[in-house]
């Protein structure tokens, strides 16, 4: 694993380029593919450790949060 990455590669994120996120469809689109990849639910169901349990809770906490960042206007979730 890269000093920048959380997730483990079994988990089937992959990395999203800035350039794909120019209109606000596609970034709906990744944060609904990001929260399916790493909810805690889909994460047990792949028989993931304790440790990448953990993380996925995290990680799943912090996008929670994304709606209340996201500009109102965007109207995105």
């Amino acid at each position: 694993m890269d000093d920048d990455q959380v997730l483990w590669p079994e988990c089937g994120w992959q990395p999203v380029g800035l350039t794909d996120l120019i209109t606000a469809a596609a970034v709906k689109k990744a944060y609904r593919k990001a929260t399916l990849c790493i909810h805690p639910d889909k994460v047990q169901q792949k028989g993931a450790n304790l440790q990448q349990k953990y993380i996925a809770e995290k990680v799943f906490d912090l996008l929670k949060f994304f709606p209340k960042l996201v500009v109102a206007g965007w109207d995105l979730l």
